[in-house]
């Protein structure tokens, strides 16, 4: 567990935003600690499920090939989620904080922030920043039990807010929206990548992360309800007649005089927003660089790739958001109609392709013009103060997922029926024959790690432009890419069962040639058979749909050695996977012999480490 603390930490801090931060004083100050607790509970919730997900997601999935599959579906939607994630915690620093201890607000403030938090980012790596957020975990419990030790005095408690309908349409569509929330965030998927990368818990980090978060609203919405006095009342929006208190703890720090607890919370404020932003230019250039490698538009072609992967320009449109903002006395509930609607809709599809694969998925027009609907309800509602319509219009989005999930199971794939037909789910069993030839022979690899390969090789292949028609290695798997055509499909459409038979024996072959480039048929003195084979039908694919397949050594003793194959969609899909065992035997009398001292050699760095530490 206590591995997991800091990838716990920077997810909490991450995800403070704005919105967690000002809206836990907001929702202490009018409701009390049943306001907060409902507020802060499902909204931790929300990080705890996105890591339980993504591990029920893993098992089945390679998961940075899945999550990088899905952010190049929708860039749009990614890209302008962060913006706005940004935009909104650019506002909240500024209208809540700075104008309230009496700052001139300007865009140089946005402006200023953003490049310090570029600056941060950018000096540290991913992983000092993962770092940095662990230390400002810390501070951040020190710091705040400090302003609540130093500023708190015996006051009266100002009188709360009914629990109504009014408060289930305010809290409701701000539940849904972040409960959902981390589905879109690039931080989070960006978080869950390098956690499963470094071999850890995605589950347990985001767990970890949960519980950490939940403490720091329930910090700040503490200090709120110890150091607000009663008289203090928010003032009344210009812009839609309602009273918003995301400001009141700085405005009662700041009335007061009190100087160190007001400096204390602006560091608090401050470390709040830097995780944030700092984050935000971590995982908006990752997700950037991601979309200029796999892009193929010539518009974005004709750009340097140095503006292509730039962060700048996005941050420059976040800071105008944030101004305009300010220009028109909006406030934090402004923003949270675009999470509560729009995203909303398009992260319910994005949990129904991770959690329910058999499931029919919605196109991209039924998603827009739900959440388009569900944004229009959610905005006559609220400002008509309609709580019922916000409540229908943050479930409409849900629809999406109940509809979609009607005739699907969390975490199975259903077996088509055109599959069953043609090729059952058997396995069949070859009998032993010649793998052998010029450039044919076993398939290879070892546990997926990289320390199983020569030194620069998963570079290379992590690095590539383009995927090799010959093959290349992905950590230890020698992994080959095929196009399926309609030669390789039956009269039903899909695939033909035999054909993937071959096409493991393709990428065996070419491993071969790959690890023994001079083995010659003609003048060898050993050959190659397989013992076995067995494959796993999981689900069908039809033409044109491209496939990876790939293979390691899994295990082997004295004269045998066993492979284990896959064969997955662009996507991670398991479209089939099995195993097979090799032989050696004398070319002169087919007697079985052990393995080869040639073969032992050139293959032994792909095989599994505790095999390797065995032998």
């Amino acid at each position: 567990m206590l591995s997991s603390y800091p990838w716990g930490a920077t997810v909490a801090m991450s995800w403070l935003w704005g919105l967690g931060f000002f809206f836990s004083i907001h929702f202490a100050h009018a409701y009390g600690w049943f306001g907060l607790l409902a507020f802060a509970v499902p909204n931790a919730l929300g990080l705890f499920l996105f890591g339980l997900g993504l591990g029920h997601l893993r098992r089945r999935h390679d998961l940075k090939s899945w999550i990088e599959a899905r952010l190049k579906q929708a860039p749009l939607v990614f890209l302008s989620y962060q913006i706005l994630a940004v935009a909104l915690t650019l506002f909240a620093v500024m209208k809540y904080l700075l104008a309230e201890i009496g700052a001139d607000v300007t865009i140089a403030w946005c402006l200023a922030l953003l490049c310090l938090a570029m600056l941060t980012a950018e000096m540290l790596g991913f992983r000092g920043v993962v770092r940095l957020h662990a230390l400002f975990y810390v501070l951040f419990l020190a710091v705040g039990l400090t302003v609540l030790f130093v500023a708190a005095a015996p006051g009266s408690e100002p009188p709360r807010a009914a629990y109504d309908l009014t408060f289930l349409g305010y809290l409701v569509p701000l539940v849904a929206g972040l409960l959902f929330g981390p589905w879109l965030d690039l931080q989070q998927w960006q978080r869950a990548i390098a956690i499963s990368e470094s071999g850890g818990s995605v589950e347990r980090g985001f767990a970890v992360g949960a519980v950490l978060f939940l403490v720091l609203l329930l910090l700040v919405g503490g200090l709120a309800i110890a150091l607000v006095p009663a008289g203090l009342a928010p003032e009344l929006s210009a812009l839609d007649g309602r009273s918003h208190g995301q400001g009141l703890l700085t405005a009662a720090l700041s009335q007061g005089g009190k100087i160190l607890p007001l400096l204390l919370f602006v560091v608090l404020a401050g470390m709040a927003m830097l995780s944030t932003l700092d984050s935000a230019q971590l995982a908006l250039r990752w997700y950037l660089e991601h979309l200029n490698r796999t892009s193929l538009s010539p518009l974005l072609g004709m750009l340097p790739d140095s503006l292509r992967s730039s962060t700048v320009p996005l941050f420059a449109t976040a800071a105008l958001i944030a101004w305009g903002a300010l220009a028109l006395e909006a406030d934090l509930e402004h923003f949270m109609i675009f999470f509560a609607t729009l995203f909303l809709a398009n992260a319910a599809v994005l949990v129904v392709a991770a959690l329910w694969p058999s499931a029919t998925p919605r196109g991209g027009s039924v998603v827009f013009l739900t959440g388009a609907v569900s944004m229009a309800v959610m905005t006559i509602g609220y400002f008509e103060s309609q709580p019922l319509a916000m409540i229908v219009a943050a479930a409409l989005p849900l629809l999406l997922l109940v509809s979609a999930t009607a005739s699907g199971e969390p975490g199975k794939t259903a077996t088509p029926r055109t599959l069953q037909r043609v090729g059952g789910v058997g396995a069949p069993t070859a009998r032993p024959e010649l793998a052998g030839a010029t450039d044919g022979g076993p398939q290879s690899n070892g546990d997926g790690l990289a320390d199983g390969l020569p030194e620069g090789r998963t570079a290379r292949a992590a690095t590539a432009p383009a995927e090799p028609t010959s093959g290349w290695f992905d950590a230890n798997w020698f992994t080959i890419p095929l196009v399926p055509t309609y030669s390789d499909t039956n009269s039903v459409g899909n695939v033909y069962f035999a054909n993937y038979v071959g096409w493991v024996g393709k990428a065996r072959e070419l491993f071969f040639r790959h690890c023994m480039p001079d083995f010659n048929l003609e003048n060898t003195d050993f050959y190659i058979l397989t013992r076995s084979f067995s494959h796993k039908f999981v689900t069908e694919i039809r033409e044109f749909q491209d496939v990876r397949v790939r293979l390691r050594i899994s295990g082997f003793n004295r004269k045998f050695v066993k492979l284990e194959h896959e064969i997955r969609g662009v996507d991670g899909t398991m479209v089939g996977s099995g195993e097979q065992a090799l032989m050696f035997v004398d070319a002169s009398d087919y007697a079985l012999i052990d393995i080869p001292g040639k073969v032992y050699s050139s293959f032994i760095k792909y095989a599994p480490a505790p095999e390797r530490a065995k032998a």
